[in-house]
């Protein structure tokens, strides 16, 4: 059995490196991430490169800002120093890449569970997955995590009212 899950990881690592979609960026990476920056960027590296990712279509409270510490450590615990695969969304303005992040070992979507926990707000303005819509909605009726406050800020709110 241990052989045949190593062969199906060694077959998806494969494969997914080749796919590509018509705008040739989105493509699956073997990666291990090393650092945490917040709760909704990482780092992570290859044996060839270094990638600070930032997760799609999820926004993290920031700095100064309630469940800060909180979704960071959600974050750590779901990948830190853990294998990952990181399929490429785009590059933000940042030069950082956009990206949808599974767990190697359990293929969990991360993104999602940041949201599914209430960890992090589907970030509408740049996503319109509807499966982070409905994790939103089910964190929120549940008052997981950041839904348990009865005033919160969004992060994009907030970087507003700090400039």
């Amino acid at each position: 059995m241990p052989r045949l899950t190593t062969l199906f990881i060694f077959l998806f690592y494969a494969l997914s490196t080749f796919a590509q979609t018509k705008n040739n960026l989105t493509k699956f990476i073997l990666a291990k991430a090393v650092k945490v920056v917040d709760g909704d960027t990482i780092d992570a590296i290859t044996k060839d490169s270094t990638y600070r990712i930032r997760l799609h279509g999820i926004d993290a409270p920031e700095r100064g800002q309630e469940y800060y510490a909180e979704s960071k450590e959600m974050l750590e615990i779901l990948v830190l120093n853990k294998p990952i695969y990181i399929e490429i969304k785009e590059k933000d303005r940042y030069g950082r890449s956009v990206a949808v992040i599974y767990r190697a070992s359990d293929k969990l979507n991360i993104n999602y569970e940041m949201v599914k926990k209430g960890m992090a707000w589907h970030f509408t303005k740049y996503s319109d997955d509807q499966n982070l819509a409905k994790l939103q909605m089910i964190a929120r009726e549940k008052e997981l995590g950041l839904w348990s406050k009865y005033y919160y800020l969004e992060p994009w709110e907030y970087r507003k009212s700090r400039h």
